[in-house]
C-alpha cells in the first residue's frame, strides 16, 4: 500500500468498507487537492487541505486506491490537526503503478458517505526515470554526451556541444559565402572548377592540379561601402585617370581603372575592368605592381594587353591563353569591337612554365605566340597593389593608374583568405565532404537512434497502422488482426468481414417481360435489383453461355454501368449478338485481400437465357400487352384494364385467353395462376376477354367489377388492400 515515514501527526488506520467514490462538491471553507499533475508510482504525493477555524478535531482525511473510478478501497487515513490549512506527504510503492488514487475529507470516521471535500482522481504512472518522466527510459534529458541533464546538444555542424563553427555567414553548414568588408554576407569562396579536385576550395591553380581556381557567383555587389582608397564608408572617388581622390591631372584624361571590389587572396585569379578613350594606343597594356612606402607602384608583377588583337588573338573580342584544354591562363576582352572604350583583363597564370599549347616565340598566323615571363601573372604574395596603364609593353611611361587594392593571405582549403581550413571541413576531417554529425552524435550517421518521434534513443517505432508509438489499435479489424489497410470491418448485417448481402436483398437480374427466359432480336429488356453494399463500380454484363463464374473480359459484354438505386429497368441494343444461349450477370467489384489474392470482379447473380430470332413464335407472343388505366384503386372501385394481342396470335388466343388478378408480394414475383381467395377453382378470379357469342377483336377494354357477377364465380376487385398484378393468360 503506502510506504515510508509520514509527517509526525499521522493518525492510525480506521477500517472502511469498499466505497464507490463519485465526484464531490466541496463544502464551503473545506478544500483538498493533490499538488502536481504527473504523479509516478514510487514517488511522494503532496496533499494540501484547508478547513474552517474551529473545525471538529475528529475530522479525518482518507486515501483510497482503485483500479477504476467506481471501485476504490480504503488505503490510509489521518486526523486533521486544529490548524485551518496545511500539507502532508505520502510516499507510494512502485508496485502500484497504473492504479488510481484520491483523498476524501470526512466529518469523522463514522460519516464516510458524504465527503466535505475531495481531490481529483490521479493516475499513478509507472516509476519515474532519472529524467523524472513516469515510465520513461531516461532519454528525454540525456545530452548528446550521454550525460543526464547535461543540456548539451548537437550543433548544426553535427558537433556535440559545438558552437556552429562550420556555418557560413548565411547560416548554411559548410556554405559558400563569407562576410565582406562591409559586414554584408554574400562574398563567395573560390573553388576548383575542373580536374580531380573540382568543387574543392582553392586559392590558386596549383591547388587544383593546375586547373582553374574560380567562382561562378556574382561579385559586383561586394564591399560596396569601401571607397577607392579601401576605407570603410570612405568618401574618396577616382578621377578621370582612375586616381583615387585625384584631380584629373596625374595622367591622361579618359582612363579609369577599376580595382577589384572583392577580397583577393594571394595566388588567386584577378579580374580588372577598365575604361579608356577611343583614341587610346592599340598597344596599351594593363599591369599591377606593389605599392611602396611613398604610395607609388613598384615594378610590374603581372600585365596583359588591353586589346585582344595585340595579345595574339585573331578575334577582336576575346583572347584566351590556354596551357591545355580547359586551363585558362588569362584573357583580354573588349565589350564590343576593337574601337570599344571599355574592356577587362584576367590575370590567372601562376608560373612562367605555364604556356599556350604549341606556342611559338613571336607567334605567327599559324601558331600562337608564347607568353612573356610576367604576362597574365596573378598576384602571388599578399600586400597592397595598384593597377597601371602603359602605352605599350616597351614604353615605361605611365598613362593612368588605379586606387590601391589589397591582396590578402593565400586561401585555405575552404577558400577563406588566411583561413585555417576548418570552416568547410566535415566531421570526417575531409574538406567539403559535407559529412556532419547526425542527431545521434555519429559522424555521417543516418540518425539510426532516433525514434519515430524524432527523439534520440526514445525507442519509439511506427506500428503496423503507421502510427508512431501506436499499439496497432487504429487499424485492428473486427477479427482482432491489425492490417495496414485498416483491417476487417463489420458489414451492415453485423458480420465481421461480411459483404452486406448476407442479410439484405441480394442482387438479381431478370428479363422483361417477367418471367421470360428468352429475348428476341437485337433488343434486350431487363430488370435488376442491387444489394445494399452496391458501389459505382458494379455493372451488368451479358456473357456467352457456359462462361465460368470468374469474370472473363473477353467472354462478357458490359451492358449497364454506373448502377444507382435499389431497383431499375433498362433496354439495350446488341447488334453484334446472334441467336444463341447467354447469361445475364450482376458483377460486383472485389477489393484487394490482405493475402494479395485479387479477382477484380465476381459474379453475384447469373441468369441463363436464350436469344431468339424476332420471327420466332415466342417472340411474337411477347407483343401481347395488358395495362390498368390507373395505378391505385380502392377495394370499392371497378378496375379498368386495357389489353391487346398481336395479329399473328389473335385467332389462336382470342377464344381461350383469360384475364386474371394475382397478389404481388414483391417486385420479383411473376404472374402465377390467379386465385386470391379461398374458393376452389381458378374461375373465381379469372374471366375470358372474349366471351362465347361475342365478336372478338385484337384489343379491348375489360372492366373488373367490384363483386363477382355470379355468386362465387368470375373476376372481381380484390377485397383486401395490397399490391396486385393484372395478368393475361392464354387459357385457364
Amino acid at each position: 500500500m503506502i510506504r515510508g515515514a509520514f509527517l509526525p501527526w499521522f493518525a492510525g488506520l480506521v477500517l472502511f468498507c469498499h466505497a464507490a467514490l463519485l465526484p464531490v462538491r466541496a463544502h464551503e471553507s473545506y478544500s483538498l487537492s493533490i499538488l502536481g499533475q504527473n504523479v509516478c508510482a514510487g514517488s511522494t504525493l503532496y496533499v494540501h487541505y484547508s478547513a474552517p477555524a474551529g473545525h471538529a478535531l475528529n475530522n479525518i482525511i482518507v486515501m483510497y486506491l482503485g483500479t477504476d473510478s467506481q471501485n476504490f478501497v480504503f488505503s490510509w487515513s489521518k486526523m486533521v490537526p486544529s490548524n485551518t490549512s496545511g500539507m502532508f506527504a505520502v510516499e507510494t510503492y512502485e508496485s502500484y503503478a497504473g492504479q488510481l488514487v484520491t483523498f476524501r475529507y470526512f466529518q469523522n470516521s463514522s460519516s464516510t458517505s458524504s465527503p466535505l471535500a475531495a481531490t481529483e482522481v490521479v493516475n499513478l504512472g509507472n516509476p519515474s526515470d532519472p529524467c523524472g518522466v513516469c515510465g520513461g527510459n531516461g532519454s528525454t534529458c540525456v545530452g548528446c554526451d550521454g550525460v543526464i541533464n547535461s543540456g548539451k546538444q548537437i550543433d548544426k555542424c553535427g558537433v556535440c556541444a559545438g558552437n556552429n563553427q562550420c556555418l557560413d555567414c548565411s547560416g548554411v553548414p559548410y556554405g559558400a559565402y563569407r562576410i565582406d568588408r562591409c559586414g554584408r554576407c554574400g562574398e563567395p569562396k573560390y573553388t576548383c572548377s575542373q580536374g580531380p579536385r573540382k568543387g574543392f576550395p582553392c586559392q590558386n591553380a596549383g591547388e587544383c592540379g593546375d586547373g582553374p581556381c574560380t567562382t561562378d557567383l556574382p561579385w559586383e555587389s561586394w564591399n560596396l561601402c569601401v571607397d577607392c582608397a579601401g576605407t570603410l564608408n570612405g568618401t574618396l572617388v577616382r578621377d578621370s585617370c582612375g586616381v583615387c581622390g585625384g584631380s584629373d591631372g596625374t595622367c591622361l584624361p579618359g582612363y579609369i581603372i577599376f580595382p577589384p571590389l572583392y577580397d583577393v587572396c594571394a595566388d588567386s585569379p584577378l579580374l580588372v575592368d577598365w575604361v579608356a578613350p577611343a583614341d587610346r594606343a592599340r598597344t596599351s597594356i594593363l599591369g599591377y605592381g606593389s605599392v611602396t612606402a611613398d604610395g607609388s607602384a613598384g615594378p610590374l608583377q603581372g600585365w596583359g594587353y588591353m586589346d585582344p588583337t595585340q595579345a595574339g588573338s585573331s578575334s577582336s573580342y576575346l583572347f584566351q591563353a590556354l596551357q591545355s584544354s580547359g586551363t585558362l591562363l588569362g584573357s583580354s576582352m573588349l565589350l564590343g569591337n576593337h574601337t570599344d572604350t571599355s574592356g577587362s583583363v584576367l590575370f590567372n597564370r601562376s608560373s612562367a612554365s605555364q604556356q599556350v599549347s604549341n606556342c611559338v616565340p613571336g607567334g605567327s598566323e599559324q601558331s600562337p605566340r608564347c607568353l612573356s615571363s610576367l604576362e597574365y601573372f596573378r598576384p602571388m604574395q599578399p600586400g597592397r597593389y595598384r593597377m597601371q596603364v602603359f602605352s605599350s609593353s616597351m614604353n615605361p611611361q605611365r598613362i593612368a593608374q588605379s586606387a590601391v587594392f589589397q591582396v590578402l593571405q593565400r586561401p585555405d582549403d575552404c577558400g577563406v583568405c588566411g583561413g585555417d581550413g576548418t570552416s568547410c571541413r566535415g566531421c570526417d576531417g575531409m574538406i567539403n565532404s559535407g559529412v556532419a554529425f547526425d542527431g545521434c552524435g555519429v559522424c555521417g550517421g543516418q540518425n539510426a537512434c532516433l525514434g519515430c518521434d524524432g527523439i534520440p534513443f526514445s525507442g519509439k517505432i511506427v506500428d503496423i497502422c503507421g502510427v508512431c508509438a501506436g499499439l496497432n489499435a487504429s487499424c485492428t479489424g473486427c477479427d482482432g488482426i491489425a492490417r495496414p489497410d485498416g483491417g476487417m470491418k463489420y458489414d451492415s448485417c453485423g458480420n465481421c468481414g461480411g459483404e452486406d448481402d448476407s442479410c439484405a436483398l441480394p442482387p438479381k437480374v431478370g428479363l422483361l417481360p417477367y418471367p421470360a427466359d428468352f429475348a428476341c432480336g437485337s433488343t434486350l429488356s431487363f430488370w435488376w435489383t442491387a444489394p445494399s453494399n452496391r458501389s459505382s463500380s458494379d455493372f451488368i454484363a451479358v456473357c456467352f453461355g457456359g462462361t465460368p463464374l470468374q469474370y472473363a473480359p473477353g467472354a462478357c459484354l458490359p451492358i449497364l454501368l454506373n448502377i444507382s438505386g435499389r431497383y431499375g429497368e433498362a433496354t439495350v441494343e446488341m447488334q453484334s449478338l446472334q441467336p444463341d444461349t447467354y447469361d445475364i450477370r450482376y458483377m460486383q467489384h472485389q477489393p484487394l485481400t490482405s493475402d494479395g489474392n485479387y479477382i477484380p470482379f465476381v459474379v453475384k447473380f447469373s441468369l441463363p437465357f436464350v436469344l431468339k430470332s424476332p420471327s420466332d413464335s415466342s417472340c411474337i407472343s411477347l407483343e401481347a400487352r395488358v395495362n390498368t388505366q390507373r395505378q391505385v384503386y380502392c377495394p370499392s372501385e371497378e378496375i379498368v384494364v386495357d389489353w391487346s394481342l398481336p395479329p399473328q396470335l389473335a385467332n389462336q388466343y382470342l377464344e381461350s385467353a383469360v384475364l386474371g388478378i394475382t397478389g404481388e408480394m414483391s417486385e420479383g414475383l411473376p404472374c402465377t395462376l390467379a386465385c386470391y381467395d379461398a374458393a376452389v377453382g381458378c374461375s373465381t378470379c379469372c374471366d375470358r376477354i372474349c366471351g362465347i357469342g361475342q365478336t372478338c377483336t385484337n384489343s379491348g377494354t375489360f372492366v373488373v367489377p367490384v363483386t363477382q357477377s355470379v355468386q362465387s364465380y368470375g373476376l372481381s376487385t380484390p377485397p383486401e388492400a395490397g399490391r396486385y398484378r393484372v395478368c393475361l393468360y392464354d387459357e385457364y
